[in-house]
C-alpha cells in the first residue's frame, strides 16, 4: 500500500514539473449507489501530444471499505480485483481519445466510502502521467436511485447462457424510459423500451459472446445504478 501511494506521489510531482501529454476528460470526483449493486465510473482519456504514445493505468487504493472489491477495465480487458496495473498498454495516436476506461466498485453489501486513485502514464516515460481520485460511496439505498426515483433488481439467473430476467420500478410516469445494455467497454448493445411504471424484462443472451455485461435504467435523462451480469 505504501509503495503504491509513493508511486502515485512521484507521478504527480513529475507531472507538475514537466507537464504531461495525457489528459482526462471530466473524471468524476465521486460516484454513489446502493450497497447491493455495482457502482461504476468511466471517463475518456486523451493524448494531448503530437506523438504516438502507449498508456498504462495504475490503481492506488487510498482507503477501502472492508469486504468490498474493486477492479478496472482498460482497452478490451477487464482485470480482476488483485491487479493494480494494466499489463498491456493502450496505443494512442497523436490527439486520439480513448473511451475504454471503466472503474468498477462492488460494495458486496458493505456500506461506506472507498477512495481510489487512478494514474495514467506513458509506458515509455512514467513521469509523463496524470492521476485522478474517485470516492465510491455505498449506502443502504443508492443516492442516485433516490434522486432518480428508479429501482432495478439484480439479473437472474447470473451467470447465464440463455436469458436474464430483470425487475424494474419507476416512481414517476415517463415518456422516454429504457433498459440499456452495455458491453465491458461501455458501448450500448441493446435497449428495451419501458411503458409501465413497474414490471419485468426478459432479455435473451444466447447470441452474446461470453463475458461481462452491464445494464441500467434510464428515464428521461436520469439513470439508476448500473448492474452487472455474466454470460458464459
Amino acid at each position: 500500500m505504501i509503495k503504491n501511494i509513493l508511486f502515485a506521489l512521484m507521478l504527480l510531482n513529475f507531472s507538475s514539473v514537466f507537464g504531461q501529454s495525457i489528459s482526462l476528460i471530466n473524471p468524476p470526483s465521486s460516484v454513489s449507489g446502493s450497497s447491493d449493486a455495482y457502482i461504476n465510473a468511466s471517463f475518456d482519456v486523451k493524448n494531448e501530444s503530437a506523438s504516438n504514445i502507449n498508456v498504462k493505468v495504475k490503481r492506488i487504493i487510498l482507503s477501502e471499505v472492508t469486504g468490498s472489491e474493486n477492479n478496472f477495465c482498460w482497452g478490451t480487458a477487464c482485470y480482476p480485483p488483485f491487479v493494480d496495473e494494466s499489463p498491456t498498454p493502450e496505443f494512442f495516436t497523436a490527439g486520439a481519445v480513448n473511451t475504454t476506461f471503466k472503474a468498477d466498485y462492488n460494495p458486496l453489501e458493505n456500506e461506506g466510502e472507498s477512495i481510489i486513485q487512478y494514474c495514467f502514464f506513458n509506458n515509455d516515460d512514467p513521469a509523463d502521467s496524470v492521476c485522478t481520485i474517485i470516492h465510491f460511496i455505498a449506502t443502504s439505498v443508492g443516492i442516485n436511485e433516490q434522486e432518480a426515483s428508479l429501482s432495478l433488481s439484480n439479473a437472474f439467473p447470473n451467470p447465464t447462457s440463455d436469458f436474464i430476467a430483470i425487475k424494474y420500478k419507476m416512481k414517476n410516469p415517463s415518456h422516454d424510459a429504457n433498459l440499456l445494455f452495455y458491453n465491458v467497454v461501455g458501448a450500448e448493445i441493446n435497449r428495451v423500451q419501458l411503458v409501465d411504471l413497474q414490471g419485468s424484462v426478459v432479455f435473451p443472451v444466447s447470441k452474446l459472446s461470453p463475458g461481462i455485461y452491464f445494464y441500467s435504467l434510464n428515464s428521461e435523462g436520469e439513470n439508476s445504478a448500473t448492474k452487472k451480469f455474466v454470460v458464459r
